[in-house]
């Protein structure tokens, strides 16, 4: 009895040391994890490459928004009947929209969620931008285009859409009102393709919503990888919920006093005078280099209206510059030489444009089963089958009930098809190999440390020098007379110029400590849209008073802001506080 009793009880602390060790491995498994250890569980692949594709359309969307203006008003200004003081107002009204705004994103985004904003942006953003594409005045056009930058009323802006598409029938399309509908549909396109993408984690963790964090992390691991959801290996996530953050709202109050004490920090000593340094400088470059690349379409423009009028003869800038302040005598729509749409032919543009939109959301929906099946590729079509069921029932892959389908893969699939798709998928699988070694990140990054580390060593002396070179280019604009000359010297200008702008606003970001970083960079951006809406406003007027004033306004803000750098304090081996 003795012996049986050891035995039993010798059993029983196996099973329960097994107990114990299952006991202790799951809790290792549910020890939470930062964000940034679960995203980097995730994997990199197919999910980051739509993302790449994806995040196309709102650069070209941010630059046609902002930069198209300048193309479209020296065509529109015989229809808009436009004064040169018109075409300033028009340049720079969009980013007087941004600086109306610019304070409430940051809440708005904490508050209603990075991909509500997003795509309630672009959509609102596209509608206004329609409604430009349709104006008859010049009035119209500037508050569309205004309304383009500020963003207001967004829930409400669908209430207008049956009277703009009806008076939409009845208007006369020129050249621009297209292009500015193509440019509207970029930005329509953008909206479009971000509901498709997935809130951002990170945020969801910052409002205490672990679970739908986990559930995004989840799909995109198994995007990335191809393997199920499941088998993803964070299982709980850091609470990382801000305290004074409400479970489903930002307090307004909070935000407001938070963002008023970081104000106040930064106005005051010792921050103030970076503060006021790099406010100015990026106000200055910026207003050098986009008053000059916005008024690039009209100056071009005023050369080709002097050489028509001359018999292609050229002469110098001060002459030709001289037909854009001339006012423009039309008495009747049909005396402006632009090509004219009627409302038919942009009926068909817009059903070309839905024809695009559906080849971009169909690249969002796997390949058919069927299809899948009949090439041989039955486990492909096994996991597509997985998916659909998952998504209708909300059951994991795993429980998909068929195994395994028939061999229905066509007999007449030729073997150099075969070889063509095993080529393809070799070459594929070594690239994905090669991104994926850990040593090309090494590499990478081995080589932003050795451009950084160059250019510390030359940082002070290369900010001056551009900017000097820049502003040396811009002002020489004034003693071309070709449109030749005006591209070299402008593109020389405005491509070593971008450089400087860059630079700057790193610098800024360096001079401030972490908690004051975010408002500094505000700062910094709102002031370089103010120097873009200033310097739009002011050089309708310059060009007035000659053509000698309005390049030298340009060159001597670019030359400051070279000068004003030489006064930023040494942060060169200083750790980011």
């Amino acid at each position: 009895m003795d012996s049986g009793e050891t035995k039993i009880s010798l059993k029983d602390a196996e099973n329960e040391e097994k107990e114990q060790f299952k006991l202790l491995h799951k809790y290792e498994a549910e020890v939470p994890k930062t964000f940034e250890e679960a995203i980097s569980e995730t994997g990199f692949g197919r999910f980051n490459y739509t993302l790449l594709v994806v995040i196309l359309f709102p650069c070209a969307t941010q630059m046609v928004e902002t930069v198209g203006m300048t193309y479209i008003v020296p065509v529109a200004e015989c229809d808009l009947h436009l004064t040169i003081e018109d075409k300033g107002l028009l340049n720079g009204v969009t980013f007087a929209g941004m600086i109306s705004s610019g304070l409430f994103w940051g809440y708005l985004c904490d508050a209603l969620g990075r991909k509500k904003i997003i795509v309630y942006g672009y959509l609102v953003t596209g509608f206004f931008s329609v409604m430009a594409a349709m104006s008859t005045s010049k009035g119209m056009l500037m508050g569309a285009k205004f309304m383009s930058g500020l963003i207001m009323h967004l829930s409400k802006s669908k209430a207008v859409l049956i009277p703009i598409i009806i008076f939409f029938l009845f208007v006369e399309f020129h050249a621009w009102n297209v292009f500015m509908l193509i440019c509207a549909s970029m930005t329509i396109i953008s909206g479009i393709l971000y509901m498709f993408l997935p809130e951002s984690p990170k945020y969801l963790m910052s409002m205490g919503r672990n679970r739908a964090a986990l559930v995004v992390m989840r799909k995109v691991y198994s995007k990335n990888t191809g393997k199920p959801q499941e088998d993803f290996p964070v299982k709980k996530l850091v609470n990382e919920a801000k305290q004074n953050f409400t479970s489903s709202r930002v307090e307004m109050a909070t935000a407001l006093k938070s963002g008023w004490e970081e104000m106040k920090t930064i106005l005051h000593r010792p921050h103030i005078n970076n503060m006021i340094l790099a406010s100015f400088n990026a106000f200055s470059i910026v207003m050098s280099l986009n008053t000059l690349k916005f008024w690039l379409p009209g100056i071009f423009q005023s050369i080709s209206d002097y050489q028509n009028n001359h018999n292609g003869t050229s002469s110098s800038m001060c002459v030709m510059l001289g037909e854009m302040s001339k006012p423009k005598n039309i008495t009747s729509s049909q005396e402006c030489s632009v090509v004219k749409f009627h409302a038919w032919n942009v009926f068909m543009l817009i059903c070309a444009s839905m024809t695009i939109i559906s080849g971009i959301l169909y690249m969002f929906l796997p390949e058919s089963p069927k299809y899948l099946m009949s090439m041989g590729r039955n486990r492909a079509a096994l996991v597509v089958m997985r998916k659909v069921y998952s998504k209708n029932t909300g059951n994991p892959q795993e429980d998909f009930p068929v195994k395994k389908l028939v061999n229905e893969a066509k007999q007449n699939f030729t073997s150099s098809r075969v070889e063509m798709a095993t080529a393809l998928k070799s070459g594929w699988e070594e690239m994905k190999t090669i991104l994926h070694r850990p040593h090309i990140n090494n590499m990478i990054l081995a080589s932003f440390n050795a451009f950084s580390v160059v250019m510390r060593q030359v940082f002070s002396s290369l900010l001056v020098i551009l900017t000097f070179i820049s502003a040396t280019c811009m002002f020489c604009i004034y003693f071309a007379r070709s449109s030749l000359a005006v591209t070299i010297l402008s593109a020389a200008g405005t491509a070593v110029g971008s450089v400087p702008e860059n630079l700057l606003l790193t610098i800024t970001l360096e001079l401030f400590p972490t908690t004051l970083r975010t408002i500094a960079l505000s700062i910094h951006l709102t002031a370089q849209r103010f120097g873009t809406t200033l310097g739009n406003a002011i050089f309708p007027y310059l060009v007035q008073m000659g053509c000698l004033p309005p390049f030298l306004f340009i060159g001597i803000f670019a030359s400051a802001t070279g000068l004003l750098s030489m006064l930023y304090a040494n942060t060169e081996n200083k750790p980011l506080i």
